[in-house]
């Protein structure tokens, strides 16, 4: 059923493409994609935060999204289980916002897809139906959570290099023409636009070239 279908999509993962490989070496990139997908799993999830479990006459649940009915339980023990179902909800999604500033912190190009899954958060937020307050709430966990995440990487940095804004390409940009990767000189630590010839060639190189391809 569902547990060898999801053992057979890791074991197709991990071992049909290089992230097994990429495990085993001492790089960060591995991390900061574990990071990204966990915070995209979080936020997929959300939309479980509609539902409310119907109690019972036992005190058990049903599973089914209708409310709490009244004359079940009081008012207070209601809403003492909202609460706690907001406060879970919170915390889930903060430690979403925490894993996309970790992935930052991690890998700074990470930024680009942290933004994309910032506006998916944003638009998972504004369709679910759930009270304005609720939306709130929400929003607010998951930007402290991302307010931490990028703490880890300021705190690091003046820790380091006394500054908030560096990376340790920057070291490779001040070494010049003769730095062990000169081609970081270039734009934003390394990050330019160099022709539709360079982006096709990366592209090529890393989707059905032999030595990093992902589908070679």
């Amino acid at each position: 059923g569902d547990l060898i279908f999801s053992v057979l999509t890791v074991a197709a993962i991990w071992l049909g493409t290089i992230c097994f490989p990429f495990s085993t070496l001492f790089f960060s990139h591995m991390q900061a994609a574990a990071l990204l997908v966990l915070a995209f799993t979080v936020i997929f999830g959300l939309r479980d935060c509609e539902k409310e479990p119907r109690a019972s006459a036992s005190g058990g649940t049903s599973g089914q999204p209708d409310r709490l009915p009244t004359r079940v339980l009081a008012s207070g023990d209601t809403s003492v289980h909202k609460h706690r179902l907001l406060t879970c909800a919170a915390l889930k999604v903060g430690i979403a916002g925490w894993l996309c500033g970790f992935a930052v912190a991690t890998e700074y190009p990470t930024v680009l897809i942290v933004v994309l899954l910032c506006f998916y958060f944003a638009a998972t937020l504004l369709f679910l139906r759930v009270s304005a307050k609720k939306r709130f709430v929400l929003g607010a966990a998951f930007c402290v959570g991302l307010a931490i995440g990028g703490a880890i990487l300021v705190a690091y940095n003046l820790a380091v290099a006394g500054k908030i804004l560096w990376t340790p390409y920057d070291e490779y940009a001040k070494a010049g023409a003769t730095a062990a990767f000169p081609e970081h000189r270039l734009g934003l630590e390394g990050v330019h636009w160099a022709g539709w010839r360079n982006l096709l060639n990366v592209l090529a190189e890393i989707t059905i070239r032999p030595q990093r391809g992902l589908l070679y």
